[in-house]
């Protein structure tokens, strides 16, 4: 008796194993942060529906919210938004991850600036105790989960006497590695990254200058087996730059210049093996590079480029050996351009796009995550979820959902980042918040 259930626990644990997605998460169930676990919109969730009732997935909730493109983070019971009250006040929203009532909320005042867009932007960072929250005009707060207080805050345009954001605000979401909060300080001419004591705000370091606007969320890499935090910077003549920094000392470690965008939004998409994938809107285009280390010294080699093509919003993910990214930018949703965009399938090793949905279905600008062996993507525009079964052999879906109504015929701009955790999905337009039951069963 002993040996079969010693035999059963161990085939239920192979099952497991092998039904983890090739480089899905192996952190603990939750959200704590943009992008997931690791901030590659890589879920390690298992279980989950393959295919929907012709009503959709279950809706577990419904709420309204302000005007925006931030997401959610879910660490536990405990859902948190930042929203925005009025053009002078934010507000950090804990809501109940059972029900979507709000539990409590932590409101704060800002500079009273009006951006081009209305909203939210960023993600609040989840780790321990504290959320970390980069506001729209650059106000970084600690606030304690426990007992919904701020433990500290900075004001990046008066820390750093900046006159002016990035033409659409701060959109960038905190980055935690060991004990600092990394965060840019960004203006429409110069920028450089900051990190912060995680426990007491004070000033632990800041690079010198590294360019400026831009809305690039910084991440932890690990390239030529070192720990390293990659940022964008535009410099003068509109010239873009790379920075890759050691996150205890703010050093620099390598950067590259090869790549201007005007509005760069996603990082790069980190391969495992010293390659990046650099995508952007904008007729930026995108571009693959090699980082090498040699003799402690870092060179970084462009291996292709795709001219004027890439995806404006949301990073490429990597997954089972292929790219795979929402291949839409300003320059080909217009008419008589639709054909060139759509969720777009990349060899990584030549740059040759397999393929691509273009027109129908197109997508917009919508967020997508990878869970369960699946691409779960939101169509931009039309508030649509479907689920896809990846391949490089071509597009095959496998269901989808109308999951916001009420919608205006056009600009719809449902392009926040999604949030997966114990099987729920939670979903953003410009005024509603979501959460969807997509468990088998």
């Amino acid at each position: 008796m002993k040996y079969l259930l010693r035999s059963h626990i161990v085939f239920a644990l192979a099952v497991l194993v092998y039904a983890q997605p090739e480089n899905a998460s192996a952190s603990p169930p939750g959200w704590p942060q943009f992008l997931g676990p690791d901030r590659n919109a890589i879920s390690g969730e298992t279980g989950l529906a393959r295919k929907w009732a012709a009503t959709g997935p279950k809706e577990i909730w419904s709420i309204k919210v302000g005007p925006g493109f931030g997401g959610a983070s879910v660490v536990g019971n405990d859902v948190y938004i930042l929203d925005r009250v009025d053009i002078d006040r934010e507000v950090l929203r804990c809501l109940d991850f059972r029900s979507g009532k709000e539990t409590w909320n932590y409101e704060y005042a800002t500079k009273k600036v009006k951006l081009p867009v209305s909203g939210s932007r960023s993600t609040p960072t989840v780790e321990g105790d504290f959320i970390y929250t980069l506001g729209r005009l650059g106000n970084v707060n600690c606030v304690n989960r426990r007992t919904h207080k701020v433990v500290w805050s900075q004001d990046l345009m008066k820390l750093f006497d900046l006159k002016d954001t990035a033409r659409w605000g701060y959109s960038q979401s905190p980055l935690v590695v060991g004990n600092h909060v990394i965060v840019p300080s960004v203006s429409s001419e110069s920028g450089n990254l900051v990190a912060f004591d995680k426990g007491t705000g004070r000033k632990a370091w800041q690079t010198g200058e590294l360019g400026g606007s831009h809305y690039v969320s910084p991440r932890l890499y690990d390239i030529a087996g070192e720990k390293q935090v990659l940022i964008f910077g535009k410099t003068k003549g509109n010239r873009g730059r790379f920075t890759s920094v050691n996150p205890a000392t703010g050093k620099t470690l390598w950067t590259y210049e090869g790549y201007s965008n005007n509005i760069m939004i996603p990082s790069p998409t980190n391969l495992g093996d010293d390659r990046l994938f650099v995508t952007g809107g904008y007729g930026a285009g995108s571009v693959m590079l090699r980082v090498n280390k040699s003799s402690g010294r870092y060179s970084v080699k462009e291996l292709y480029r795709i001219d004027a093509e890439g995806s404006q919003i949301h990073p490429a993910i990597y997954f089972r050996g292929q790219l795979y990214a929402n291949w839409n930018t300003n320059e080909n949703l217009r008419k008589g351009k639709f054909q060139e965009g759509g969720l777009a399938c990349i060899d990584p090793d030549t740059g040759k796009i397999r393929w691509r949905t273009g027109e129908k279905p197109n997508f917009d600008r919508g967020n997508l995550i990878f869970a369960d062996g699946m691409i779960i993507i939101l169509d931009g525009e039309l508030g649509e979820l479907a689920l896809v079964d990846p391949s490089p052999g071509g597009y095959h879906e496998l269901a989808r959902a109308k999951v916001f109504s009420n919608l205006k015929s056009r600009r719809n701009m449902i392009w926040a980042p999604m949030a997966l955790a114990d099987g729920k999905l939670i979903v953003r337009s410009q005024d509603t918040l979501k959460c969807l039951n997509l468990r088998a069963n």
